[in-house]
């Protein structure tokens, strides 16, 4: 008679056991693929990409702005990683600030600019 009350035990322990690794997969899930912040704006990888950005929107929209600063940023990790900055440039004299998403994937020598914007200054 013990000896089936431990294996009902067993049984019923067991049976939470997928119930719990469901959970942790759904939160799991939902932190892959999410933007982490940067730590260090002032990383030379972070001034790399902010560089890029600027550069490419140049050389795509015929403009001159000015490069000064990475302020703040974001990662995504994709099949690769996706840079969402807010850089600091001048365009002329003026310093205005501009978010620019770019995607890198060093293994395969791809570097993407998404999307340059310039922000509402508040």
């Amino acid at each position: 008679m013990a000896l089936n009350l431990h294996i009902l035990l067993l049984i019923l322990s067991l049976s939470f056991i997928p119930a719990h690794f469901s959970d942790v997969a759904v939160a799991r899930k939902a932190i892959v693929g999410g933007w982490e912040p940067i730590k260090d704006p002032k990383d030379p990888k972070i001034q790399e990409i902010a560089k890029f950005a600027v550069t490419t929107y140049n050389k795509e929209s015929n403009k001159n702005l000015v490069y000064q600063e990475v302020l703040k940023g974001e990662t995504q990790v994709v099949a690769g990683t996706n840079y969402r900055l807010v850089i600091a440039a001048k365009d002329d004299k003026v310093l205005n600030n501009y978010e620019a998403v770019v995607f890198d994937q060093p293994w395969t020598h791809t570097r993407n600019l998404s999307s340059f914007k310039k922000l509402l200054q508040l």
